[in-house]
C-alpha cells in the first residue's frame, strides 16, 4: 500500500494495556510493506492537534487507537477531507467500530487498518459539534455526565450509576422538529442515531444506517421499574423498536427545544448545551476503513 499511515494512540482510553501495541503495529506494517508512524496523545484535544499536523504533512490514512471519544476527536478533523480514518477499538464501548464490524482483537484490527479499503459514511452535528455514532438528551445524557464525574471506567460502573439514577429521574417535555414537522413529547430520553448502537452492542437504533443520509430519532418514554430489565434486554437483542415505550422517527434536520440548559451526550462524551439543539446529517462526508 503506497500510503503514509499514522497511528494515534490514546494511552488512557478504556482499560486495556496498550504497551504491546506499537510492536504489533510495527511488525504488521513491516509484513505488509507499509510505512507507518506512531503518535501518543498527552492531553485533551491533543489528537485533533496531531491530525491537523498530519494532514498538512500529506498523511493519507490516520488510525485512531482508542474509544469513541478518541475517534470523535480525530474524525472531526477529517470530515470533508480526502484522508481516510481507520480504527483500532480500545475503548469501553466501541460503538462505531462494532457497528462497522471492525474486529475488537488488536491484531485483526491492525490488519484491517493497514490492508482494507475505505468507504464514505455519513456524519452528523449537534449545535455544530460533530458526532459519528449517537447524540442525545435526557436520562442517558445525565448518566454519561455522572459516569464522567465518577472517575471510574467500565460497564459495571455505568450500570451501577444508571440503576441508582433511574429511580428518581422524571421525564421531561420536549418540542422536536424533524424536517419541518413538530412533535411534542414527554420523554425519558431522546437519542439521535447515525450508527445503530451506544457501544457494548446496546442497540438503541437497530435500523440506523451510516450510509443512508438519514438520522434516526429514538424517543423513549420511561418504562416502569419492573420492565427495566426487559427494556435493557431488548436493546441487546436489537428489538428495542418493538417496545411500547419507544417511538422511532427519521429525518435530516432536527431541532429539539427544552425548558432549560441541560446535559447532552455525543459519542459517549458528556456536556451541557442550551435550551435549543440543532442536529443535522452530512451525507457521505467521511472516508472510513472497514
Amino acid at each position: 500500500m503506497n500510503k503514509k499511515v499514522a497511528f494515534i494512540i490514546n494511552p488512557i482510553s478504556g482499560a486495556k494495556d496498550k504497551a504491546k501495541l506499537p510492536d504489533i503495529i510495527n511488525s504488521t506494517a513491516i509484513e505488509k510493506n507499509v510505512q507507518v508512524d506512531i503518535f501518543h496523545t498527552a492531553r485533551p484535544n491533543h489528537a485533533s492537534e496531531l491530525v491537523r499536523e498530519l494532514v498538512a504533512n500529506s498523511y493519507s490514512r490516520i488510525v485512531a487507537v482508542g474509544g469513541d471519544g478518541t475517534i470523535n476527536e480525530i474524525a472531526r478533523e477529517l470530515v470533508g477531507k480526502d484522508v481516510e480514518l481507520a480504527i483500532i477499538p480500545q475503548g469501553s464501548g466501541n460503538g462505531l467500530a462494532r457497528h462497522l464490524g471492525i474486529p475488537l482483537a488488536v491484531q485483526k484490527a491492525v490488519n484491517v487498518a493497514l490492508c482494507n479499503s475505505s468507504e464514505l459514511i455519513d456524519t452528523a452535528t449537534i449545535n455544530n459539534v460533530p458526532f459519528f455514532c449517537t447524540a442525545g438528551v435526557g436520562f442517558d445524557a445525565l448518566i454519561g455526565n455522572r459516569f464522567a464525574e465518577s472517575g471510574s471506567r467500565g460497564f459495571s460502573t455505568y450500570a451501577t450509576i444508571a440503576t441508582k439514577e433511574f429511580l428518581n429521574y422524571k421525564s421531561k417535555e420536549y418540542s422536536i422538529t424533524i424536517d419541518g414537522i413538530v412533535y411534542n413529547r414527554s420523554a425519558f430520553l431522546i437519542t439521535i442515531a447515525n450508527a445503530s448502537q451506544y457501544g457494548n452492542n446496546a442497540y438503541i437504533a437497530p435500523q440506523a444506517d451510516l450510509q443512508d443520509g438519514i438520522l434516526d430519532v429514538v424517543i423513549v418514554a420511561k418504562p416502569p421499574l419492573i420492565f427495566g430489565p426487559l427494556f435493557a434486554a431488548r436493546m441487546f437483542l436489537k428489538k428495542i423498536e418493538t417496545s411500547q415505550y419507544v417511538e422511532v422517527l427519521k429525518g435530516k434536520s432536527i431541532k429539539i427545544k427544552r425548558n432549560e440548559e441541560d446535559y447532552v451526550h455525543f459519542d459517549g462524551e458528556p456536556g451541557k448545551m442550551g435550551k435549543e439543539l440543532k442536529l443535522s446529517i452530512l451525507p457521505s462526508s467521511l472516508r472510513v476503513v472497514f
